[in-house]
């Protein structure tokens, strides 16, 4: 059976150390090589959740920088509640393999309490594709990534590209670096209460390489980007399982790249993401 989010990501405080969470990940959500950045957020965002320990706060923001590789397994977080005000809370906690000295992922974390009679308004309008149904499912050949396999975390989404281009497309050519996918997770994204888990919305945040891939086109060395930085700004509750993915690379130069995704749910804008990132080349045989 397949685990939901919640499960893959929840973490466990030490029971002789203020403040810390564990958490073993299990490595079907990796990304190329290494546990896919996202999913670490989201161990991190579950570690301060229950350090803050009061769900009249919600989740507003939450800014990660990446200083190390860290692993899956043995997983520690070390969180700290910096303000409890009547309104606001930040708390901020730095992820690391428990054997490892030093910060692996550093992550601040914002929530609010929501206010009874709040304006609420939205300047933005979701991409005009097709609906999840009408869009073909994603395949990558294996072969591409060879020496390597296809990153495991797409085994945990269905996934519809709703507009872009993918090396393995006979058409590729270069064009405006954007790429619009629909994502599903197959093991499901809801809390125990039944509601969209908002802190399930990084992952699909947190991939943006086909929007550089469908700028570089079929000539340029094929590129894999790895966070250096990452701000998530969680807007409203998700309401349908089907996330559209609106992703943008705005900005690249001296091998790095800013990325910017927007994320989608019932023709809401949910959460955005804002990346700065290093291009590395990929080992895949083209």
């Amino acid at each position: 059976m397949t685990e939901t989010f919640a499960e893959v990501t929840a973490t466990s405080p030490v029971g002789d150390v203020p403040g810390a969470h564990t958490c073993d990940l299990a490595r079907s959500w990796d990304g190329p090589g290494v546990p896919h950045g996202g999913v670490l957020v989201a161990v991190a965002l579950r570690a301060l959740r229950a350090e803050l320990d009061d769900p009249s706060f919600v989740l507003r923001s939450a800014t990660a920088t990446f200083c190390r590789r860290v692993g899956a397994h043995d997983l520690v977080v070390e969180a700290e509640v910096l303000r409890r005000g009547n309104l606001v809370a930040q708390v901020r906690g730095d992820l690391r393999a428990r054997a490892h000295v030093g910060t692996g992922v550093d992550v601040i974390a914002s929530f609010g309490r929501a206010r009874e009679g709040a304006r609420a308004y939205l300047d933005a309008t979701p991409p005009d594709v097709d609906p999840p149904a009408d869009c073909p499912a994603e395949t990558a050949p294996s072969q591409l990534w060879s020496p390597d396999a296809p990153p495991s975390i797409f085994d945990q989404f269905e996934t519809r590209r709703a507009r872009g281009w993918y090396p393995w497309d006979p058409q590729w050519r270069p064009g405006p670096a954007r790429f619009v996918r629909w994502m599903r997770y197959r093991g499901g994204a809801a809390t125990d209460a039944g509601d969209f888990d908002p802190v399930a919305l990084v992952p699909p945040a947190d991939l943006p390489g086909p929007a550089v891939w469908t700028h570089l086109g079929p000539d340029a060395p094929l590129v894999f980007m790895n966070s250096l930085e990452m701000s998530v700004r969680f807007l409203e509750p998700a309401t349908d399982p089907w996330l559209l993915c609106d992703y943008r690379a705005r900005y690249m130069g001296d091998g790095f790249c800013l990325t910017e995704s927007d994320v989608w749910s019932g023709g809401r804008l949910v959460a955005t993401c804002v990346q700065s990132m290093l291009m590395r080349s990929a080992r895949v045989s083209r």
